[in-house]
């Protein structure tokens, strides 16, 4: 599991709590002790289905 709001990458620790409030990321895979915490996979399908999604494509 990873805590979605701690991890570097597509979503940072000041937006994440931004997108949450604004219902933009998955249902998180677990909740311990109000602390919401995503799968990778989880993580990776919600990156790879963003609009503004900025990864190459293989011609």
């Amino acid at each position: 599991m990873t805590a979605l709001s701690t991890r570097p990458g597509p979503c940072s620790r000041v937006k994440a709590p931004s997108y949450r409030k604004h219902g933009l990321l998955p249902p998180p895979g677990h909740v311990e002790g109000g602390k919401p915490y995503w799968y990778a996979d989880t993580v990776r399908a919600w990156v790879a289905a963003r609009s503004g999604n900025r990864t190459r494509r293989a011609d």
